[in-house]
């Protein structure tokens, strides 16, 4: 069995049993190789050592249960800790705050009509959602800073967004314009500006739409426009790239693309997973968003 292959389902035996005392011995004995040999080729594949990998599974399942209303020392103990305090230093070490804050801050956003958790969790809407209903929910995400001014700036690159993709469908027989609002819709959730939010819109216009620079800046804002047009950028460029906005619109788009990757062939998952792995990680890390890093990592180490 390829190395990619059997990493891949070791992920997929990691999740199944979190909430059971997990062991490195366990899950190389699992994949049939040695704990030795498993232990090295899992580090050289994830970046990370084997029980770094679980515990931070275990964090992240431990605190999407905070956040749907379980109790913190229930959650601490469906997931391995033996004490409160032994849970909260290790969610702290891992998250930067306590699971106790955690459950005061959802508390507190329920009451005020909060959206998304600080950014810990990065929502993911049905992949064949219709595009009106991702528009309703891109307006619900959004914190509009200068209310009507921005949701009308929105609606109109959205319609052009609409109309330039019309006719046009993805793998999964969804019309193309769904991925792009995926993709703002992730650029709304870490809070990027109106601008790049709507950039984002026209992420894939330039491969896939007739698209050209003088019908940009007759139909955009001057800043959305200047934005798409610096999407031409390949991912091979990506790394030289300083421009922050045009790289969290590339991350949103890539991090889609991974949502989605099973409408693709298989050595198509591979190449999309090692590029994954090999550029969009560290780009993450370097912008600092670790919510993006973990999906990443989870989703690329399922194909390579």
């Amino acid at each position: 069995m390829k190395t990619q292959n059997w990493i891949r389902k070791s992920l997929q035996y990691i999740d199944d049993h979190l909430e059971g005392p997990l062991s490195v011995k366990e899950i190389a004995l699992w994949t049939g190789y040695s704990e030795a040999y498993f232990s090295r080729q899992f580090r050289k594949t994830m970046d990370m050592p084997v029980m770094d990998y679980v515990k931070r599974r275990k964090l992240l399942r431990a605190a999407k249960e905070i956040c749907s209303g379980q109790k913190v020392l229930d959650a601490a103990i469906r997931f391995g800790w033996e004490s409160h305090s032994g849970f909260t230093r290790a969610f702290k070490k891992e998250f930067g705050f306590t699971p106790a804050l955690l459950q005061a801050m959802k508390i507190s956003m329920d009451s005020l009509g909060g959206k998304n958790m600080g950014g810990l969790f990065l929502k993911n809407m049905d992949e064949h959602a219709t595009k009106e209903n991702l528009f309703d929910a891109l307006n619900n995400e959004m914190v509009f800073i200068d209310g009507s001014r921005d949701k009308k700036l929105l609606k109109i690159c959205y319609d052009y967004a609409v109309e330039l993709h019309r006719g046009k469908v993805r793998y999964s027989g969804d019309e193309y314009i769904t991925h792009p609002l995926h993709v703002a819709l992730i650029l709304a959730q870490l809070e990027t500006d109106i601008h790049v939010i709507c950039a984002g819109l026209f992420c894939v216009a330039w491969e896939v739409t007739e698209i050209s620079p003088g019908e940009l800046e007759e139909r955009l804002p001057r800043k959305v426009a200047s934005l798409v047009e610096k999407l031409k950028v390949s991912s091979r460029e990506l790394t030289a790239l300083e421009d922050e906005d045009v790289l969290l619109i590339k991350l949103a788009q890539h991090l889609h693309n991974m949502r989605t990757i099973d409408f693709l062939s298989e050595n198509a998952r591979a190449r999309h997973a090692k590029e994954t792995l090999e550029v969009f990680v560290p780009l993450c890390r370097k912008l600092g968003i670790p919510q993006m890093v973990d999906e990443f990592d989870y989703l690329a180490g399922k194909y390579y």
